[in-house]
């Protein structure tokens, strides 16, 4: 369903995707010209004024997929593609770019990922609780995923994602009072995040 935020009211026609869906396994993402769904059937795409999903070209059969709780999407506009994140699929630290003009999938290899395995040991980087949510921070081409790596000394530890140098870092802030808000066991999962362009500020 569409929401028309002039007449406060949704679109009285919805418009129906007719990939599998299973449950926290299809994950949407606003582009530039419509919706993008990630689903356990592939990649999909809504153009804006569209009344149908299309397919795009799919490289992400064998660790692409999204896994519950586990994996996450975000629209690089800058680059006009989409940056798929399969942490729960057995590759870990993976990024996966979907370029929206060509619709060919790469696997980017970031630097970094040795340090995010050693950061989210095997069997947590495939359970049920890792990359939910994510967030392109404009303007710094990061991506910010609020899974805690630790709360050390009352600091939030983040793994971030640097999009221009495709390698992965550490995030540290802190010493914060909320840190006793966050865990390792429900961070992500259980927690979201935006970013207010105007404010600057996650």
């Amino acid at each position: 369903y569409f929401f028309d935020p002039i007449r406060r009211d949704f679109e009285s026609s919805p418009i129906y995707f007719d990939f599998k869906d299973e449950r926290d396994n299809v994950l949407v993402a606003a582009c530039g010209s419509g919706l993008i769904a990630w689903s356990i059937d592939g990649v999909f795409f809504l153009e804006n004024g569209a009344n149908s999903w299309r397919k795009l070209a799919n490289a992400f059969s064998e660790s692409g997929t999204p896994h519950r709780d586990s994996s996450t999407l975000v629209y690089d506009s800058t680059r006009n593609r989409v940056l798929f994140f399969p942490a729960g699929n057995g590759a870990p630290g993976q990024v996966f770019a979907g370029d929206l003009a060509s619709n060919v999938p790469t696997a980017l290899q970031p630097r970094g990922m040795k340090g995010l395995q050693e950061a989210f040991p095997s069997p947590e980087f495939n359970n049920k609780r890792m990359f939910r949510d994510a967030v392109l921070i404009e303007g710094q081409d990061l991506v910010l995923i609020p899974k805690i790596i630790s709360t050390a000394g009352s600091k939030l530890k983040f793994p971030v994602y640097d999009v221009s140098e495709n390698a992965w870092y550490a995030y540290e802030f802190g010493p914060t009072s909320v840190s006793r808000m966050f865990t390792r066991e429900t961070s992500s999962a259980s927690t979201s995040v935006v970013y207010d362009a105007q404010n600057k500020r996650v």
